[in-house]
């Protein structure tokens, strides 16, 4: 990631706004890419299955990587800066990536396994 060398003062109580935001955002898309994965996972089970109970043989690979929930990141976050007692508090470029635009070093990955999951025809 981009490091500027900034760092800047900002208001807890923005930053507790925008983190509790994209944590509830993070843990929809969590969900919707969970259900599609468990979904996909059935299909291909179901298909190995009925193959076994024909009495073919199989060698059973399945190609899906299970999304991964980040929710506990926003929530060490939030609870730090919740019992902190300073009203304002310095976030370098790197933090102000991840509390305040959302995007942490596991984003990009996550969001491809999301797209991936969310463009399957099941």
């Amino acid at each position: 990631m981009f490091d500027s060398g900034l760092t800047l003062e900002y208001e807890v109580a923005f930053i507790l706004g925008k983190l509790k935001e994209n944590r509830e955002k993070h843990i929809k898309e969590y969900a919707e890419a969970k259900e599609i994965y468990m979904k996909a996972l059935a299909i291909k089970l179901e298909e190995a299955l009925a193959l076994v109970k024909d009495g073919k043989d199989i060698h059973l690979t399945i190609n899906l990587e299970k999304p991964v929930n980040h929710e506990k990141d926003y929530d060490k976050t939030i609870s730090m800066l919740s019992q902190s007692c300073n009203k304002t508090i310095q976030l370098g470029s790197d933090q102000f990536t991840k509390f305040i635009e959302d995007d942490w070093e596991w984003k990009d990955r996550f969001l491809s396994n999301s797209m991936t999951y969310k463009s399957m025809k099941l």
